[in-house]
């Protein structure tokens, strides 16, 4: 169950805007791991101007923190971070080179829905043909 963080500047992005890249961080998900839509959770994060720094100096920022199942490649995870932080730059405005995506894996036995574990990579249709709902 994936949990993205978006903090942007803010200003930065309208809610037009925030709908969009949760949409967009929502199809690079599923079309990238197979996960159903149901487990991607996105949440945006507006970040006074005052309170972004990079190198010691007041800064826009675009940054997407990815909290992911465990047991994906790292080859998987660096098409994915490719993708979010194009999607980031053309959705907000900011340069490429400003935007910033960080994964963690979590495993799955470290999530819980309800009263259930999060299923393994991969378990999702089982897990949800088991009352949750899509």
């Amino acid at each position: 169950m994936p949990f993205y963080e978006c903090r942007f500047t803010e200003g930065m992005l309208d809610k037009d805007q925030k709908a969009e890249l949760a949409k967009a961080i929502t199809d690079i998900h599923v079309r990238n791991t197979g996960a159903a839509e149901y487990f991607v959770h996105v949440f945006m994060t507006d970040v006074r101007t005052e309170d972004g720094y990079v190198a010691g100096r007041p800064q826009k920022l675009g940054t997407i923190f990815a909290r992911i199942r465990a047991g994906r490649t790292d080859e998987t995870k660096h098409t994915m971070m490719r993708e979010l932080t194009a999607a980031a730059s053309r959705i907000s405005g900011l340069p490429l080179d400003d935007t910033i995506a960080v994964f963690q894996d979590v495993p799955a036995t470290y999530i819980m829905n309800g009263d259930k574990l999060a299923p393994e990579p991969g378990e999702d249709a089982q897990w949800l043909g088991k009352g949750k709902n899509t």
